[in-house]
């Protein structure tokens, strides 16, 4: 298994100078009235709009961030996707086959359960996580050297050629015993944050928290 996970901080400075900005303004209005009529009602009026804002900025700021996060997700899964396309992890290529018998065949492409294996979803601490439940995934998006167990599988018959007649018959078909082998699996990474991918979730961000700021009704 192999888990990305992203957060998003909110600074609420920001959003605080947006509410009292509102709030300053509003106030700027009050001061055209009598005084003394009126010093008590803009006191309680002063309350209710400071009241009234904070609620309004607070839900639209989780929408926002429901939404950012929702952005999020969609933009990293196409991009981890293209990486089997562009057969490297952004710009950084992956290596070569060693013995590249199936040109057709493209990297880490073989039944595309890897690939399809990607998903992800939003967690309940204000967090996005891409993952992939493929046990070899890990191997091949870090890169892995060492000792492998393989467990006890029936071998498939496989296509021969007859000697005498040269006709194809099959041969094998046989149960194989557990064993350990020494593996190496070249880094191919495809699941991690990247220079790009980092400048693709900020702009998400920033148009989103332009959108909040803009207006009630743009979020």
């Amino acid at each position: 298994m192999i888990m990305w996970k992203e957060s998003l901080k909110l600074s609420r400075r920001i959003f605080d100078i947006h509410m009292y900005a509102n709030i300053s303004n509003k106030n700027h209005n009050a001061n055209n009235l009598p005084k003394k009529q009126k010093k008590t009602m803009e006191k309680q009026k002063q309350q209710e709009e400071h009241i009234k804002v904070r609620k309004e900025l607070r839900r639209r700021i989780n929408k926002m961030i429901r939404l950012t996060l929702s952005d999020f997700k969609v933009e990293a899964l196409e991009q981890f996707d293209r990486n089997f396309e562009r057969e490297a992890f952004f710009n950084q290529k992956w290596a070569r086959r060693k013995h590249n018998d199936d040109t057709s065949r493209g990297l880490l492409v073989d039944t595309g359960a890897l690939r399809r294996s990607i998903t992800g979803h939003l967690t309940s601490h204000r967090s996005v996580v891409i993952e992939s439940t493929v046990p070899y995934a890990r191997k091949h998006n870090y890169g892995f050297v060492g000792v492998e167990y393989v467990r006890p599988f029936r071998r498939k018959r496989l296509n021969a050629s007859e000697v005498k007649s040269r006709k194809q018959i099959k041969v094998g078909g046989h149960n194989v015993r557990g064993f350990a082998r020494k593996v190496r699996f070249p880094r191919r990474q495809f699941i991690g944050m990247h220079p790009e991918l980092e400048k693709a979730l900020r702009a998400i961000f920033e148009s989103n928290v332009a959108d909040i700021a803009s207006g009630p009704d743009s979020v």
